[in-house]
């Protein structure tokens, strides 16, 4: 007979280099009335709070509200994923953008013809369509040094669920 198992986090061993955390608005009263950028501009904060602590974690990698700060050069696969989502009357032919950005930004500060976009992805509203609540994912296997900034950028606010489930971002390192 099997007997009951339970999570304990404190007993989990993820990655040796690795970090899985919540995006939450940088302003919290951000996330209310959709606003459009042609470009991936607006920034997403991590949420470096205890509250998804069974589910999050970051391990030999600095996760400020600002982004992950690299401790440790090498190969990362990173992630991010982040749930568009309507949360108005207003339909998608009423918006000036019908196609919505996120982007994985790295910024390095000794090399700045390296900062920039890592990763992309789009998602397109349409009002007749059934995926308009599904996630937008990306991922991708990068070169990062010792110093590297990477934060998550979408090109408007008030389409985003902040839900610990589908808008977060990570990384680990698959070798040194």
């Amino acid at each position: 007979m099997l007997g009951s198992v339970t999570y304990d986090p404190k007993h989990v061993i993820s990655g040796q280099v690795s970090g899985h955390k919540r995006l939450l608005p940088i302003d919290l009263n951000q996330d209310t009335v959709p606003q459009f950028s042609n470009e991936m501009n607006v920034h997403l904060a991590l949420d470096v709070s205890d509250t998804y602590s069974q589910r999050e974690h970051a391990n030999n990698v600095e996760a400020m509200q600002s982004g992950y700060h690299i401790l440790a050069s090498g190969i990362y696969y990173i992630y991010s994923s982040i749930q568009f989502q309507l949360d108005s009357s207003i339909t998608c032919r009423q918006y000036n953008s019908q196609t919505w950005r996120q982007g994985v930004i790295r910024s390095r500060s000794n090399q700045r013809q390296d900062s920039g976009v890592l990763l992309t992805s789009v998602h397109s509203c349409c009002d007749d369509c059934t995926w308009d609540t599904e996630t937008s994912y990306t991922g991708g296997t990068f070169f990062l040094q010792a110093g590297d900034h990477l934060h998550v950028e979408v090109s408007a606010m008030g389409l985003i669920s902040f839900q610990a489930e589908s808008s977060y971002f990570g990384l680990f390192m698959l070798t040194n």
